[in-house]
C-alpha cells in the first residue's frame, strides 16, 4: 500500500513531460513598467496573499517580461513600477516540459531559490501566462 504523498509524487512523475501550456494561468497580474509606485502597492494591498507577485511587462500592447514584483521588492526606491522590480526575470518558455518549470520552481534556477510564480513567454518574449505550484497542484487535483 503506498501513502498519499507517494501517489501523489507518483502522478506528478508521469506528468512531468506535459507541455507547461496545460498548466498556466492566462490571467494574471501586472503592470505597466511606468505604472506609479502607488497603483503597485494598491494592487498589493487588495491581494494579502503573502506569495503574490505582480509581473511588470514593458506595455498591454507588447507584453514583454521587464520585471516581477514580490512583497520584498515594495521598500525600494523608485517611482515607477520599473523600478522597484526585481530583475532579471526566472521565465520559461511556452514550448518547455512541466517537469523543467517544476525544476525551476523548485530551486534549479540561476538564484538556487524556490519560486512562487515563474513566468511563461512565447519565442518573441511577450507573457502569455504564469505557474505557480498551487496552480499546478490545482490543475493536477482537478484532472484526477
Amino acid at each position: 500500500m503506498i501513502s498519499i504523498k507517494e501517489a501523489v509524487q507518483d502522478i506528478v512523475n508521469k506528468r512531468r513531460t506535459d507541455g507547461v501550456m496545460n498548466y498556466i494561468s492566462p490571467s494574471y497580474i501586472s503592470a505597466n513598467a511606468d505604472a506609479p509606485v502607488g497603483d503597485v502597492l494598491r494592487t498589493f494591498a487588495t491581494n494579502p496573499s503573502p506569495n503574490f507577485s505582480v509581473i511588470v511587462q514593458e506595455s498591454e500592447a507588447s507584453r514583454k517580461l521587464r520585471g516581477i514584483i514580490t512583497r520584498s521588492d515594495l521598500g525600494r526606491g523608485g517611482d515607477t513600477a520599473e523600478q522597484i522590480a526585481s530583475t532579471p526575470v526566472i521565465a520559461i518558455r511556452n514550448v518547455s516540459s512541466l517537469g523543467d518549470a517544476l525544476d525551476i520552481l523548485n530551486g534549479g534556477n540561476s538564484l538556487g531559490l524556490r519560486l512562487d510564480c515563474l513566468p511563461v513567454v512565447n519565442e518573441s518574449d511577450a507573457l502569455v501566462g504564469v505557474l505557480t505550484l498551487e496552480g499546478i497542484n490545482k490543475k493536477i487535483r482537478e484532472s484526477l
